[in-house]
């Protein structure tokens, strides 16, 4: 997913932000290139923008349901015998290990 061109500010949401900027601070930061796009985007003009926190999280619990499978498909358990849950099963957009706990348990520092 190369870079042809810096994108605007302008261009932005809220979804990309996470929150509003004003006109003031829109002018102020410019153009910019992100080094996590979203290369999968269905149209072109979204491929050079940002991957929202939707969209990560989407791929975050993917991922963690697919590390759950593989888990239960090894007959790995809890020593009570139940399965490892890394997915809420109570919602399945939720999962118990948060993609920010990689940071915060310093896994990213080494």
């Amino acid at each position: 997913n190369p870079i042809t061109e810096s994108t605007s500010i302008h261009q932005l949401d809220y979804k990309h932000f996470g929150s509003t900027k004003t006109d003031i601070q829109r002018n102020e930061i410019g153009n910019i290139c992100f080094l996590f796009r979203n290369a999968a985007a269905t149209m072109n003009s979204e491929k050079k923008l940002p991957i929202t926190q939707g969209y990560l999280n989407t791929l975050w619990v993917n991922l963690m349901a697919q590390l759950e499978r593989d888990v239960h498909e090894d007959e790995h358990k809890l020593t009570d015998g139940s399965k490892v849950n890394f997915v809420d099963p109570t919602n399945h957009r939720k999962t118990f290990f948060p993609l920010h706990s990689l940071r915060v348990s310093l896994i990213t520092c080494y």
